[in-house]
């Protein structure tokens, strides 16, 4: 495995491998493992051999080439987290960019990109994060929003920050700065206080709190009674919610307060979401973060509780 790579995934547990990623010099992909795909390790060497650069996603699994959707792939350890600076929307000196980013980002890795002009920000998790590899992705954005919203502040402008390959050996791609400080994977607090309950709402499935604090939400405003997994609504009442919470919504329905059933509301164990008839599709969607996995903050010495 290669260095940059291997230092990031120290703290997975044995029996967990690297997602990682091989390309052409124009970072046009040439296999991923675990991909869409199966692969051998013969075709994978191979390739090797042709690829310039290397990197690796944020993720490990435990069948590296197998296929996603291979059932031992349903799940996935988050190992660490990044932030993608690229050189093209910061059109600064690299010192003076570098200088910037650890202002504003002082417990973080910093390893220039392949094209030597972007930098890699990079946190070490203290223990991994076990879930399933399409909740991944929100997960990322939260443990990365601090850091995102401290480099905005200082005039840095972040490329991506989710689950995504980082190409990290290749081109002009070196540390800058390593540290082994290691970021606790808590997440942040809720954004949201409880709303004022009218009464407690009637459920008729299993939800995790943090979905019943949102049905309580739409129960106190009148729009839902019952609560069950599918919700017949009218979508311009939800959309006015949302609203006042500080969440835009688009969506193609006039909501034009004429309270005929337009959508619905689907309820998971740790989803809810809206959808509207006239987009045909989920037009707004929130997950419970904290239930989705399992959060280890002890340190990377108990991740072996993560494989039973």
């Amino acid at each position: 495995m290669f260095e940059p790579v291997e230092w990031l995934f120290e703290g997975a547990p044995s029996g967990w491998f690297a997602q990682m990623g091989l390309a052409r010099r124009d970072k046009r992909a040439l296999v991923w493992v675990p991909g869409k795909k199966p692969q051998t390790e013969e075709r994978v060497a191979r390739l090797a051999a042709r690829a310039s650069l290397t990197g690796c996603t944020q993720l490990a699994f435990r069948a590296p080439f197998a296929s996603l959707i291979d059932p031992e792939n349903f799940e996935s350890l988050i190992c660490w987290v990044g932030l993608d600076i690229d050189g093209d929307d910061n059109p600064l000196p690299i010192a003076e960019l570098l200088e910037r980013i650890r202002c504003a980002c002082p417990g973080a890795s910093l390893r220039l990109s392949s094209s030597g002009r972007g930098v890699h920000v990079l946190y070490r998790l203290a223990a991994p994060i076990r879930c399933p590899p399409n909740q991944a992705n929100i997960l990322i954005r939260y443990l990365t929003q601090f850091a995102g919203a401290a480099l905005d502040l200082i005039g840095v402008r972040v490329c991506k920050r989710d689950r995504r390959m980082f190409w990290l050996s290749g081109g002009q791609n070196a540390w800058v700065y390593r540290t082994e400080k290691l970021l606790a994977s808590k997440l942040p607090e809720l954004l949201f206080a409880p709303a004022t309950m009218v009464s407690p709402p009637t459920l008729s499935g299993n939800f995790s709190p943090e979905i019943i604090l949102w049905a309580e939400r739409f129960q106190a405003a009148g729009i839902l009674q019952d609560v069950k997994p599918h919700n017949l609504v009218y979508v311009g009442d939800v959309v006015k919610l949302l609203k006042t919470l500080g969440i835009r919504v688009k969506t193609r329905s006039p909501c034009s307060g004429n309270g005929h059933i337009n959508g619905y509301i689907d309820i998971g164990w740790d989803t809810i979401s809206l959808w509207s008839y006239a987009d045909g599709h989920k037009i707004w969607s929130h997950t419970d973060v904290e239930s989705v996995c399992e959060i280890f903050s002890e340190g990377a010495e108990h991740a072996h509780k993560l494989c039973p």
